[in-house]
C-alpha cells in the first residue's frame, strides 16, 4: 500500500512516499496498527544525489512485505519536492550534504513518518551523500533508535578548478567554513564562491551577525568548542571512557571530523548503527582507513553497536537486483538482532 506523503521544510514542500505492509490498512484504529520498527530514507524518492534510484521502491516494497512501513522522501530541490534545483559538480553536492544542510530535511520526514504512521521505533537510512543527513539527524534526535549508513562517505571532496558555482540558500557559511578551509589558497574556489550575488548577501549578513554578537557570543562558541573536545579526548561519559589521546593512526586531512562526533552521540545513547559497502565501491576501502584503522579501538562501544557488511562484488549503488537482495536481507537481520527484540 503506497501513499503520497507531503510536508513543509525550511519554506518548501517536502514530497515522500509512504509504503506500508498490507495488513495496515486492516488495523487502523486498533493498538496493533502501531509497528514494532519504521524506516525513513532520505533522497529516495523518484530521483536521489546520485540520479534515479530505482532501487529503493523495490526496497520498501520488500520491507512492507516483512513488516515494515517506509517512507522514502527527495529533499528540497530533488524530485517532486519544491525548492531550487541543484545543478552542480558530485563534489560538491557531497559536500553540501556533508555540512548537515538537509538535516532540516529528514527532520521534517521523521516527524511527519511518526505522526502518520506512529513505530514504536524509527530508524534513518540514507545513500552515499544522503547518508549524511541520516547519521548527523540520528546523533541529534533521541527519538531515532538506529541508523542504516549506506556507501557512506567519510571525506571532504576537495574542490576542483570549477569551485562552487552556487549553494543552496542557507548553505553558504556553512560551505564557506566547512569545506572553503581545503582550499584557502585556491583563488578560483575563492572567487567561485563570492561570485553569486545571493551567496555574498548570505555570508555578509552572518558576518554582521557574528560581529554584534561581539566577544562575549565568540567565548561562547569557544568554550563550548572546548568542552566538546574535553569531553571526546579526556571525559567520561554515560560510564564509559570516551575517545583516547593517541589512536592507532591519524586520519587523513581530508577526514570529515563531523562524522565522528555523529558517531559518538550514537554510541552515547547507544544506538544500532549499519554501515554497508559494495564490495567494489572504493569508499569502502576509505571507510576501512579513515575510521577503522584510526578509531575503532579508541571506544569499545564501536565493535558492540556499529555492523560493517560488505555486498560481494557489489558497486557503490547496489545496482543489480541480486546485490540488492542481499543488502536487504542484511537489513532485515540487522533489524530483527537489534531492534525488533530489544
Amino acid at each position: 500500500m503506497k501513499d503520497v506523503v507531503v510536508f513543509d521544510s525550511q519554506g518548501e514542500t517536502l514530497t515522500g512516499i509512504l509504503t506500508s505492509p498490507a495488513e495496515a490498512s486492516a488495523a487502523v484504529g486498533t493498538n496493533e496498527a502501531r509497528p514494532d520498527v519504521g524506516i525513513v530514507f532520505g533522497d529516495a524518492g523518484i530521483y536521489g544525489r546520485l540520479g534515479t534510484t530505482i532501487e529503493f521502491p523495490y526496497y520498501c516494497d520488500v520491507l512492507a512485505s516483512r513488516g515494515y512501513p517506509s517512507l522514502r522522501f527527495d529533499s528540497r530541490g530533488r524530485g517532486e519536492s519544491t525548492g531550487p534545483a541543484e545543478r552542480h559538480l558530485f563534489e560538491v553536492v557531497q559536500n553540501i550534504a556533508a555540512a548537515g544542510s538537509f538535516v532540516p530535511d529528514f527532520d521534517a520526514a521523521l516527524d511527519a513518518f511518526r505522526t502518520r504512521v506512529q513505530p514504536r521505533k524509527m530508524i534513518a537510512g540514507g545513500l552515499s551523500a544522503s547518508a549524511f543527513s541520516a547519521l548527523y539527524t540520528g546523533a541529534k534526535r533521541s527519538d531515532v533508535s538506529g541508523v542504516i549508513l549506506l556507501g557512506l562517505p567519510v571525506y571532504w571532496a576537495l574542490l576542483n578548478e570549477h569551485g562552487t558555482s552556487k549553494v543552496l540558500p542557507g548553505a553558504a557559511y556553512e560551505h564557506l567554513k566547512e569545506v572553503t578551509r581545503k582550499n584557502r589558497a585556491s583563488f578560483k574556489a575563492w572567487r567561485s564562491l563570492l561570485s553569486d550575488e545571493a551567496q555574498r548577501t548570505e555570508l555578509l549578513h552572518k558576518t554582521g551577525v557574528l560581529m554584534r554578537g561581539g566577544w562575549q557570543k565568540a567565548l561562547a562558541i569557544s568554550n563550548q568548542k572546548l568542552r566538546v573536545a574535553r569531553d571526546r579526548v579526556q571525559g567520561v561519559k554515560d560510564g564509559k571512557a570516551r575517545r583516547k589521546r593517541r589512536h592507532i593512526a591519524m586520519p587523513p586531512p581530508d577526514f570529515n571530523p563531523r562524522i565522528l562526533v555523529a558517531l559518538d552521540a550514537l554510541m552515547a545513547r547507544r544506538t544500532p548503527t549499519l554501515v554497508v559497502y559494495g564490495e567494489d565501491d572504493w569508499l569502502a576501502d576509505r571507510f576501512q582507513r579513515y575510521f577503522v584503522d584510526c578509531f575503532w579501538t579508541d571506544d569499545p562501544a564501536y565493535e558492540e553497536l556499529i555492523e560493517i557488511h560488505r555486498v560481494p562484488h557489489a558497486n557503490h549503488v547496489f545496482s543489480m537486483r541480486k546485490w540488492q537482495d542481499e543488502l536487504l536481507e542484511i537489513i532485515s537481520g540487522w533489524i530483527e538482532r537489534r531492534l525488533k527484540r530489544t
